[in-house]
């Protein structure tokens, strides 16, 4: 809590960083650091205002933060700290993950993708394939796919192919995974994709036969019989 130093009582994200520290984004725009049992207030130069919605540090050791209305900023060197606002001037952002030097940014109206060249640069564009609608969650399978869920209830699957990428909706057995409300989703070192949903319990998808298809698991289901 704050009484033990943490910045603020809403936590809204965390992310584990390769040196074992803990990163927690807070609703008030702050940041804190866990090392140890040590709770460390972190001083990110460009201030948000704005709750933070994504912590999380990409395979070269940055660090990015999201805030919903205020861009994203990247610690691309020890200490110093970049804003990237334009173009985000007109979204929410709700999600974030960094791949290679793609950045992904889920938003109120769609999802953006941009590349980054790593010197303050980020060039932002739309991907058109996602409906205008709330992308709340973004997760990276070990082989590198995206899986994207968002506020209509869909999940989609992106497939990174050289510079190109193709989007598709996930369905079971054909069917669309609406009904289950999906809230956030996650990718595990097995293959399989957990979702966590908010009156359908927890769903895993993995053993894919194919291309378009998976096997799903409603532990909701399990549980209730």
């Amino acid at each position: 809590t704050t009484g033990d130093a943490l910045a603020d009582n809403m936590v809204e994200c965390c992310a584990l960083r390769s040196d074992g520290s803990l990163l927690f984004g807070h609703g008030n725009g702050m940041v804190s650091r866990i090392q140890g049992d040590r709770v460390i207030p972190m001083i990110v130069e460009c201030s948000f205002h704005s709750r933070i919605t994504e912590v999380l540090e990409d395979a070269n050791g940055n660090l990015w933060f999201a805030s919903q209305n205020n861009g994203i900023v990247c610690s691309e060197n020890p200490g110093t700290f970049v804003l990237y606002a334009e173009g985000l001037e007109d979204y929410n952002v709700y999600s974030l993950l960094v791949h290679r030097s793609q950045v992904w940014i889920g938003t109120d109206m769609g999802m953006l993708r941009g590349t980054w060249d790593g010197r303050g640069r980020l060039d932002l564009s739309t991907v058109d394939e996602i409906p205008m609608t709330g992308v709340r969650d973004i997760a990276l399978s070990r082989d590198g796919q995206l899986f994207v869920a968002t506020e209509d209830q869909c999940l989609y699957r992106i497939t990174i192919l050289g510079g190109h990428y193709h989007v598709m909706e996930i369905t079971f057995r054909g069917n669309s995974l609406r009904e289950y409300f999906i809230h956030q989703v996650r990718a595990q070192p097995d293959g399989s994709i957990w979702r966590s949903t908010n009156a359908h319990g927890l769903v895993e998808l993995s053993d894919r036969t194919s291309d378009d298809f998976f096997r799903l698991t409603n532990y909701y289901e399990q549980g209730a019989t």
